[in-house]
């Protein structure tokens, strides 16, 4: 077995230098330790202040980002009610125009029936007169504003499109900025000492302030120009109206004078044809008294005639020499060919009565039926085509 090996016994100096050098060493450690430490406290004062700056540095920000955002919210909220405004009024707008359109469909009608309606009228008196021109007038006049009243709405309903459009950006816009502000004034009012809530997912886009502005500033600007056009467009509508109801009214008038003249001519030409025809009435009656009294002439004649004829033959029935050319049968003879001759004046002149007899029955069948064609005309224009138009009403929608 090997022998165990011996501690090495110190000396009583070693001791001493051994334990003095204990002492140097825990002083030496006491004094890193109180330098630390004195640091330590340095480090939390001057990051404590760095703190409080911080902190009240954070806020005021937080509160000039809460105040730029409420700005440009006010700003974006003002918008929204002015084009709301203005959309609402266009709307407005939109209804009159349609009233426009509606309101003119019946006296279109009415124009377009009276055209028709005057078309019944017979021979001379289908005339393409006045009251035709002016009806066409009408007709085109009322075609002419319904195109124009659609291309209209129609452009008003697109301004109105675009104005919702506006009202929706503006609107995404400031509920954005409300939910902006909502966070920023919870994390202003968050504390050392105060549970945090979660938002999910940090959103890795920035954008600038200046960017941030002039996003918002396009929006209201985009509002402010269909806010424009749209107070431009109502001008026009109510020019458009204005004219348009000017133009109806005043075709209207010109058309019912054209009616008036119309039928105040006709009046007069059948008055003018009823008197000529009551003269034909009294010739005629003139002259068939003329022709019953020619007839009985002839006959009167006639019978002197054969009676004047029956004394040549009886007396021409005397004996021998008494059958005589005395005077008697002189005068017979000259009596036959008077009232031969006689007759036939009569009835000649019998016959040209009787011919113009028959010229003024057929003036008269003639002039009847112009009457009654008149008539007809004049029912139609002042009794069917003035009772429709008495409705037409104009207005200024």
């Amino acid at each position: 077995m090997k022998c165990a090996m011996k501690p090495r016994i110190h000396s009583l100096l070693e001791w001493e230098r051994c334990e003095e050098t204990k002492v140097v060493n825990a002083e030496l450690e006491r004094e890193r330790t109180d330098h630390l430490m004195n640091e330590s406290n340095r480090l939390i004062e001057d990051t404590g202040d760095m703190k409080t700056r911080g902190i009240v540095d954070i806020e005021k920000k937080l509160e000039q980002r809460i105040t730029d955002i409420k700005y440009w919210a006010k700003e974006l909220d003002d918008k929204i009610g002015d084009t709301t405004r203005e959309a609402d009024k266009l709307e407005d707008y939109i209804r009159r125009v349609q009233r426009a359109i509606d309101g003119i469909t019946e006296p279109l009608h009415i124009a377009e029936n009276c055209l028709k309606a005057r078309l019944a009228r017979q021979e001379c008196e289908l005339v393409n007169d006045e009251v035709d021109k002016n009806l066409r007038k009408e007709i085109d006049l009322y075609n002419r504003i319904l195109d124009l009243l659609k291309k209209t709405m129609a452009q008003a309903v697109e301004q109105l499109r675009l104005n919702r459009k506006a009202i929706y950006n503006l609107k995404a816009d400031i509920a954005l900025k409300y939910k902006a502000q909502s966070i920023d004034e919870y994390v202003k009012e968050l504390k050392d000492n105060m549970r945090v809530k979660s938002f999910g997912k940090i959103n890795q886009i920035h954008i600038s302030p200046a960017d941030w502005q002039d996003l918002t500033r396009r929006n209201i600007d985009e509002a402010s120009e269909q806010i424009h056009n749209s107070v431009a467009l109502r001008d026009l509508i109510d020019s458009i109206l204005k004219q348009s109801s000017s133009d109806q009214q005043e075709q209207v008038t010109t058309t019912n004078l054209a009616f008036k003249r119309r039928i105040e001519m006709m009046y007069e030409s059948k008055g003018r044809m009823e008197e000529h025809l009551q003269r034909i009435l009294c010739d005629i009656s003139r002259l068939e008294d003329n022709a019953a009294e020619l007839m009985n002439a002839i006959e009167d004649k006639k019978h002197a005639l054969d009676l004047a004829k029956s004394r040549i033959r009886t007396r021409a029935q005397r004996p021998g020499v008494e059958n005589v050319d005395d005077a008697p049968a002189q005068r017979l003879l000259t009596e036959v060919d008077q009232l031969i001759r006689n007759i036939a004046a009569l009835e000649h002149r019998l016959a040209q009565t009787q011919m113009e007899l028959n010229l003024l029955r057929r003036s008269q069948l003639q002039l009847e039926e112009d009457i009654q064609r008149k008539e007809k005309a004049l029912f139609i224009d002042s009794s069917e085509c003035m009772s429709m138009r008495a409705s037409i009403s104009i207005g200024f929608y």
